[in-house]
């Protein structure tokens, strides 16, 4: 294996410790990086990716239709450090039935979770077309729900959600699956719905941001 300066893996080391610290100073190495050329068809200002999904938490399951814009950082021959920023929602499916703190029982007439997010994104692309990589994503969540038996709820705090995606790249386009977590900053409010917020997250996903031809 090439660990010489300037060589593909020696770049890829470079770039996951900053993914993982969300933020530190991306490397500086002209010779690692690769310019990559725009996806055909698509115009800058344009989202470059999509998800479509669902939390699974507790009963509850909270479709997540999203849509995202992404901003190559640092592009070497596999891998990228890459900018996102996006967001979407949806509503529950679901009617969750529990008992509130208070002993008053419920059942769930409606929920939903919408929210905005930005953060850090890893994607690795192959000769092969094989595709992987993870998110790291923060920003606010707006969330409610009403029930039969107790007053309705309309909140909104911080969340964070950490993906892992697996695909292939068909010409210009990369689809595949993707699953997490996501977490709401502060889950110990006296509050019925925030059990229901957030939680595991499985689903699917387009991407066409623009990598460097072959």
């Amino acid at each position: 294996m090439d660990t010489r300066p300037g060589s593909d893996y020696s770049a890829r080391m470079r770039i996951l410790p900053l993914l993982l610290a969300l933020g530190a100073a991306t490397p500086q190495g002209a010779s690692a990086q690769v310019a990559a050329e725009p996806a055909a068809g698509v115009p800058a200002y344009l989202p470059r990716g999509a998800f479509l999904g669902a939390y699974v938490n507790q009963g509850a399951v909270v479709p997540q239709g999203r849509i995202f814009w992404q901003v190559t950082l640092v592009q070497t021959r596999n891998d990228a450090l890459v900018a996102a920023f996006g967001g979407g929602g949806g509503f529950a499916l679901t009617r969750p039935q529990g008992v509130s703190r208070s002993g008053v029982p419920y059942t769930m007439e409606s929920l939903y979770e919408h929210t905005l997010l930005i953060g850090l994104a890893y994607r690795a692309t192959y000769a092969n077309n094989f595709h992987w990589g993870f998110h790291f994503l923060t920003g606010p969540v707006f969330y409610g729900a009403t029930y039969d038996s107790l007053p309705a709820e309309q909140r909104w705090d911080g969340t964070v959600e950490g993906m892992l995606e697996l695909g292939l790249k068909v010409g210009e386009v990369t689809f595949g699956v993707s699953g997490g977590w996501a977490q709401p900053y502060n889950s110990i409010i006296n509050s019925t719905v925030i059990p229901y917020v957030g939680g595991p997250m499985f689903g699917v996903f387009l991407d066409w941001r623009p990598v460097p031809r072959r």
